[in-house]
Formats: structure tokens, sequence, C-alpha cells
């Protein structure tokens, strides 16, 4: 299957919940994020990409056919909750818990 006609069949079989804006994980999946944004009707799109991800919002673009120009990704590794690689971030752990 092609993507257009996975992107129809996407689009056919998912409700659009409402919602305004959408967060990207940069995992590698550009699939799932182009059928994502491509079937949404939301107003900003972000993503929060790895030092291994990113091209991702370039490989989403081409998938819809698409200019990622508006898309915010903010720069740094994101590959935690505050992007360091190493850092503790369980609840109890986090500086201000």
């Amino acid at each position: 299957m092609d993507f257009a006609e996975e992107l129809a069949a996407f689009r056919a079989r998912t409700t659009d919940p409402g919602c305004r804006a959408l967060i990207i994980l940069g995992t590698r999946q550009p699939v799932t994020a182009a059928l994502l944004v491509g079937t949404l009707s939301i107003e900003r799109v972000a993503f929060l990409l790895t030092d291994e991800t990113g091209t991702m919002p370039t490989q989403v673009a081409a998938l819809l056919g698409v200019d990622p120009s508006g898309w915010l990704c903010p720069s740094g590794d994101h590959s935690t909750y505050n992007g360091s690689r190493n850092s503790d971030t369980r609840p109890g752990n986090m500086k201000g818990a």
C-alpha cells in the first residue's frame, strides 16, 4: 500500500479529537507522524527530536507534500524529559520535586 492509500484509510477510520496542536516525539516513525499530521485538523506541529532523528520533520513533510518550515523543532537532543541523556527524571529525583 502506498502512502496516499494508507493516509486515505487512516482518515476513514480516525475521528479527529479536535486538538489544536500536536507534539511529535522523534521516534523514527515518520509514516505514523505523517498520518497524524495529515489527518488531524491541527494548527501547530512541534517535533522533539534527538541527534539521530533530526531529519524526521523533512521525512514527514515529504510524505505529505508540504513545507515543514512552519513546524517548531527546538534545537537540542530531547532524548529524555529535560534533554539530558543521563539525568534521572523519576518523579522523586527531579529538581524542584
